[in-house]
């Protein structure tokens, strides 16, 4: 018996299998099995993948006859010989110790589910621009068994499901499966969703072993039409756990918070035209779960409250505060840009996703960019991200004394704010940034 079963769906992505293959033969832990499962692709891609099956006997390929990612993965599950499950998008990569590391922490804490933290990127070679994203944003979820169903609010961790192993047995036992919709849009929610619901010992390591592209210009989440679709996860989810009462009743407030996250993401991605339509639906569902006291104002954040009372007063309200709220973003970009373009070094005073977002943005957006990142983490100082520097605060004044500061910290910015005061920073040279509303979309 292998001790990991990696499925790799795939369709046409002949600029990135290589390295996609490489990062999954080369583990460290050898004792595995590959399954690329193919929806008949005909770039070249099937070509490399039987050349690496010629290779490698631990590599088997598989016919995605459904054209569906969700059959994909369900027959890679159904086929698998391996104790823990694993899947790999094909036009991503992972560190070469995730299964080695995932795999020793699942058999030390006889765990349903192990999951790491990824990064998100854009670009290729030394040009590449990535944002490290947490499964958690709670530090004390991380090192520890944790049982799901003690509380709904770990239905707030990261949905995606390629970050973690899953107990083969753990999977059979609950009879759980992904949707098996056309196409490869969003299908790891209802897995993810169902895995939440019956899990009992779950763990979170703290590494980046996941590389998430988020320029692929054929993924799915790029055609606002498959993205219409969220809304038959949905369904896919209600009717499949609604036919166990006591765990639905259970999950409610869970579901409907991960809804509402799933549909504003999902909105925002829609063509102009696609989201009168989807609000309607959005406004009808979130309106009748509140309706019902379904709706839990707990497990919403400050952001999502916000949105939630806007939409539950109308469809219309909802579209137009979010139009407003694309619009004042590019302002936003602009006013900030002019507050720094004659400065000549800038300093993004948090090394953590807002942080490296507001760093991608300044590039993309303007060309800009930053000398360092201050942060008062002992464990980030010294580190790069993406080729910039890390340092404390006495650094930064040390090496760049003129610099403005960019704060692109949530939680703490009235105290980061504080401290650069009290180390002699001026007020002009201290930029306050809330991120999400400067940027449309996080990496």
């Amino acid at each position: 018996m292998p001790k990991v079963t990696i499925v790799i769906p795939v369709l046409n992505v002949q600029p990135y299998i290589r390295e996609c293959l490489d990062s999954v033969v080369n583990q460290t832990l050898t004792d595995i099995e590959i399954f690329c499962i193919d929806a008949g692709s005909i770039d070249g891609t099937l070509e490399i993948e039987q050349e690496y099956a010629k290779k490698d006997s631990r590599i088997t390929i598989l016919d995605d006859t459904a054209h569906s990612t969700g059959y994909a993965k369900n027959l890679g599950f159904q086929r698998a010989n391996g104790k823990y499950m694993a899947i790999v998008e094909s036009d991503d990569y992972i560190a070469l110790d995730m299964m080695e590391k995932l795999y020793n922490a699942a058999e030390q804490n006889e765990l349903d589910i192990v999951k790491g933290n990824y990064r998100s990127f854009l670009g290729e070679g030394g040009a590449r621009l990535f944002v490290e994203k947490a499964v958690s944003l709670n530090q004390e979820d991380y090192g520890k068994v944790i049982d799901p169903q003690s509380d709904n609010r770990f239905f707030g961790w990261d949905m995606y499901t390629w970050t973690g192993l899953y107990r083969k047995a753990f999977l059979e036992k609950y009879h759980i499966l992904h949707n098996e919709s056309k196409g490869a849009a969003f299908q790891d929610v209802g897995f993810w969703f169902q895995t939440f619901c019956y899990a009992r010992r779950v763990y979170l390591l703290s590494d980046y072993f996941y590389h998430y592209r988020r320029d692929n210009p054929n993924a799915s989440v790029k055609n606002p039409n498959r993205t219409f679709i969220m809304c038959d996860e949905y369904r896919f989810i209600k009717d499949k756990i609604s036919r166990d009462t006591p765990t639905w009743n259970r999950v409610l407030p869970a579901y409907y918070h991960e809804l509402f996250r799933s549909y504003f993401v999902t909105y925002e991605r829609l063509a102009e035209q696609l989201k009168p339509d989807f609000a309607a639906q959005f406004y009808m569902e979130m309106r009748n779960g509140y309706k019902l006291g379904y709706v839990h104002r707990g497990l919403f954040d400050d952001y999502e409250l916000k949105y939630l009372d806007i939409l539950l007063q109308s469809k219309q309200a909802f579209m137009d505060r979010l139009a407003t709220q694309k619009q004042n973003a590019e302002q936003k970009r602009q006013q900030l840009y002019e507050k720094i373009r004659e400065h000549e070094n800038c300093i993004i005073f948090s090394a953590g996703s807002h942080g490296c977002n507001l760093q991608v943005m300044l590039k993309q957006c303007f060309d800009r960019n930053v000398a360092a990142f201050c942060d008062n983490s002992l464990k980030k100082n010294g580190k790069c991200i993406n080729g910039v520097r890390i340092l404390n605060l006495r650094e930064a004044i040390q090496y760049y004394p003129d610099a403005v500061y960019l704060i692109a910290n949530k939680k703490y910015s009235v105290e980061i704010h504080r401290q650069l005061l009290d180390s002699g920073i001026d007020e002009v040279h201290i930029i306050p940034c809330r991120v999400e509303e400067l940027i449309d979309g996080f990496l």
